[in-house]
């Protein structure tokens, strides 16, 4: 209840302020497990996406955030959950299965952390390898406009680009290859690439 007064509360201002434009929501299915990705420039991005999409999203976010008592308190009431980005975080994958495990919605950031500077995306592996022995669909998505903190809070206008759901489960098949992993992690990357700029 508190996710969906607060998404609510969020996608109306970023309406108002930001004239927030989501296209593509017909692509959101309205039921079973699914990893939604998009590319990260902005500590907003996370507020922008869970506004943006109308399932309650769980992120995956980075540990930091955990260690602030107040901001702690609200995003793991909100279903966030942390993840160490400087080593392979094997309880941080085992909540990323729990997740979907449950039929619910796991929010990842493939970049690993903030590049606003970084003309393309660049994506980690760790996301397609939890798609692939979950056997989840991704759902790819691009946000654009909030690069400028001060665009931003200065009426900036926001665009959120959602792409058709990418299958892999029913093709990949038994023990992770590390080719396959590649292989999807560019997939990844060719999706959001391609929704930043239609």
């Amino acid at each position: 209840m508190v996710y969906k007064v607060l998404r609510l509360l969020a996608l109306c201002l970023l309406k108002l302020w930001n004239r927030l434009e989501v296209n593509g929501l017909e692509h959101v299915p309205s039921q079973g497990k699914l990893i939604v990705i998009a590319n990260h420039v902005s500590v907003l991005d996370p507020i922008v996406l869970g506004a943006s999409i109308p399932r309650q999203i769980r992120f995956m976010a980075k540990e930091e955030l955990f260690h602030i008592p107040v901001l702690k308190s609200l995003i793991t009431h909100l279903g966030a959950f942390p993840v160490n980005r400087s080593k392979t975080d094997f309880q941080a994958v085992k909540n990323s299965l729990k997740v979907l495990a449950n039929e619910e919605v796991l929010g990842i950031f493939p970049e690993g952390g903030t590049r606003k500077n970084v003309a393309t995306v660049v994506f980690r592996p760790g996301t397609a390898a939890i798609a692939l022995k979950s056997k989840s669909p991704v759902l790819p998505v691009a946000i654009t406009g909030t690069r400028s903190l001060a665009r931003f809070f200065l009426f900036g206008k926001l665009k959120v680009n959602i792409g058709p759901v990418i299958s892999w489960h029913e093709t990949h098949q038994g023990k992770l290859q590390d080719e396959q992993i590649e292989q999807l992690t560019r997939e990844m990357e060719q999706a959001v690439e391609s929704l930043k700029n239609p």
